[in-house]
This record gives C-alpha cells, sequence and structure tokens, in this order.
C-alpha cells in the first residue's frame, strides 16, 4: 500500500479534503455492475451533490498477491492519469483506503463496441462505418504509443460508445495489462485475450506492434462479424485454446464468410493483411497504418454521382433566369482567367 500511495496521483485528483469516496458517491458497493476489468470490478455511481452518473473501478489491494501484481497495477493507475486523448477513457479521482483503491471515470453510455457488432444488420458494419471505427480505435493507440504505452489488451469489448447514438464517440477502455515502454524495448509476459492476442505475443517476444495486430482483427471483425482466427463467437468457443493458437501463429487470413467480403474493396482486404502480418518487423506502426490507402478513401455513399433531373435545372425550370446565370458565370471564368 505504501509503494502505491507513494505515487504521484495528485494532478489527476479532486478529492474534498477527507471525505471518502461513499460521502461523495451513492452506488460505490450496490450499484449497477457495468463490467469486470483485468484487475477489478466497475460499477455505475452518482455524485450525491451534482447528481452526475461515472463509472468506478474498485482495485482491490488484498487479492494482490505477488510483486509482479502489485507493480501491473501501479503501472495501470500511472498509465490512467497520464492518458488526456478523445478516445480514451477520462480519469477524474482516485480514491483511497487501507485496502481499496477507487478510479472514478466518465461514464460511457453506448455500451461496447461488440454488442455494436452483435446488433448490426448481418452482423457487420459497412465498409464507410467499420472505416470510421477503426480511425478512432487507431488514433487511441498511436496517442498510447506516442506517450510510450503499449494496451496489450486490444479488443472490442474495451471500446466503449459514449452515447447510444451509433455514430457516437469510440472510448479505449481497461489498462489492466498496459505497460510503459522504452524505444527497442522487448516485453516477455504472455497476455491478452485469445482471439486478439498477437503470434509474437505467444511467442513470448514482442514489442508495441502486439497491438497493431489486435486492430488488424477488430477491423476484420467489424468488416464481416468473425474472427479471423475463431475464439470469440460460439464455433470458435469449441475450439480449444491451441487450436486458436495454431491458427495465429500459421497468420493464414480466410476472407469468409465470401459473400460479405464480395462486398468489401480491396483495400480494406489489403488493410486487414497488412496489420496481420506475422512478421512483426514487416507490420506496420500504428502511426504508418494511418496512411494506409483504406482509412483515406472518400465514403462510397459520397463517391456516388448524384442523381439530376436535368443537367440544366435552373435554365430549364427558370428560362428568364438564364441571361443572368450567363453573367455569373462569365464573371466566374474572368476572374479564375485573371489569375
Amino acid at each position: 500500500m505504501n509503494e502505491i500511495g507513494a505515487m504521484d496521483i495528485s494532478m489527476r485528483s479532486n478529492i474534498p479534503f477527507r471525505k471518502t469516496i461513499e460521502e461523495v458517491y451513492s452506488g460505490v458497493h450496490d450499484g449497477p455492475v457495468l463490467g469486470f476489468g483485468v484487475s477489478g470490478i466497475v460499477r455505475k455511481i452518482t455524485n450525491k451533490e451534482t447528481k452526475e452518473e461515472f463509472a468506478v473501478k474498485r482495485l482491490n489491494l488484498t487479492a494482490v498477491d505477488s510483486d509482479k501484481a502489485r507493480l501491473q497495477l501501479m503501472e495501470e493507475i500511472e498509465v490512467m492519469c497520464e492518458l488526456d486523448h478523445p478516445n480514451a477513457i477520462r480519469l477524474e479521482e482516485i480514491y483511497e483506503s487501507d485496502s481499496i483503491i477507487y478510479l472514478v471515470q466518465e461514464l460511457c453510455h453506448g455500451g461496447e463496441l461488440f454488442d455494436g457488432l452483435d446488433i448490426q444488420e448481418d452482423y457487420h458494419y459497412s465498409e464507410d462505418d467499420a472505416r470510421e471505427l477503426v480511425k478512432q480505435i487507431l488514433s487511441a493507440v498511436s496517442y498510447l504509443h506516442s506517450q510510450g504505452v503499449v494496451h496489450r489488451d486490444l479488443k472490442l469489448e474495451n471500446f466503449l460508445f459514449t452515447t447510444k447514438d451509433s455514430k457516437s464517440t469510440l472510448k479505449m477502455i481497461d489498462f489492466g495489462l498496459s505497460k510503459h515502454f522504452k524505444y527497442d524495448d522487448i516485453h516477455c509476459d504472455k497476455v491478452g485475450t485469445p482471439y486478439t492476442v498477437a503470434p509474437e505475443v505467444i511467442k513470448g517476444k514482442y514489442d508495441e506492434k502486439c497491438d497493431v495486430w489486435g486492430i488488424g482483427v477488430i477491423a476484420y471483425m467489424l468488416l464481416c462479424g468473425d474472427s479471423p482466427f475463431g475464439g470469440c463467437d460460439q464455433e470458435g468457443a469449441e475450439k480449444s485454446l491451441k487450436e486458436i493458437r495454431t491458427n495465429i501463429l500459421s497468420g493464414t487470413v480466410q476472407f469468409e464468410p465470401a459473400d460479405i467480403w464480395a462486398e468489401v474493396g480491396e483495400e480494406a482486404k489489403d488493410f486487414v493483411r497488412k496489420l496481420l502480418t506475422t512478421d512483426p518487423s514487416e507490420r506496420p506502426t500504428a502511426r504508418e497504418v494511418r496512411r494506409l490507402p483504406f482509412l483515406n478513401m472518400k465514403p462510397k455513399q459520397s463517391m456516388e454521382p448524384k442523381q439530376t433531373k436535368t443537367d440544366e435545372p435552373c435554365a430549364n425550370c427558370f428560362p428568364f433566369l438564364n441571361p443572368i446565370l450567363a453573367k455569373l458565370q462569365n464573371k466566374k471564368i474572368s476572374k479564375f482567367e485573371a489569375r
């Protein structure tokens, strides 16, 4: 407790002097459960004075039974204190007791990206919508890497919509496995979620590019509704962990179901292929991913030519405007030629 308490977290705290979290918020122990993070349970709480709602993550220090677990807990808190990005969950306050640390965070009302995918028609997003979601995910990951932090557990469940509007902002959550790194650092901890874990993590030697692999898996799922290597749907749940790992290590990406992928452009498929490159030295960095064609395409709808009844609707519908339109057109041409 002393080690964690020694961490400088005052810059992100706004705690009324000598008040406990129970005095400031209701629902700390009995509020609706929002989820379970890597290191603790998350509940919805309400500020008793302002009535504003938040989420609180409860970290039980008595469950920390090793130095390694204690260091990871400290890492999570430190990372959250440092984050300041529109696509990363915001830490509001920190409360401490003898055995519990409470992380008060902004509340997202729109649910998980996993659930958002599940309610889509044919259980997948359109290419345009998938692109916009991937852009937000990549923006958060690029920011993390620029701050020297690797997430290590990117998955659909770790992104929340801020509101119930399907076009609302995505927020990255759960930094329980996140870790600071320096350039050329190599990590060895075998952590993550089976369906999004990178092959080099399975092998036990990796860097921040493991997050790029995670983005590739998420992009694949947003575009077709299935996991590229199994592990998260009913069919994948029946597969053994060993089989899923074998699929990941092989790196064979099959664009199935074929009927769904037939409607997806080659730029999107190439995007997935590049991110799901098994050799991390050949995989782009998060910064390089931003320049790939798929993310820089115009929406398909905007590229469709607008249908008009005639080539000259004003002239045909209102003949008396012809002389005025002609003068305006001549003026525009003259200005252009004068330059």
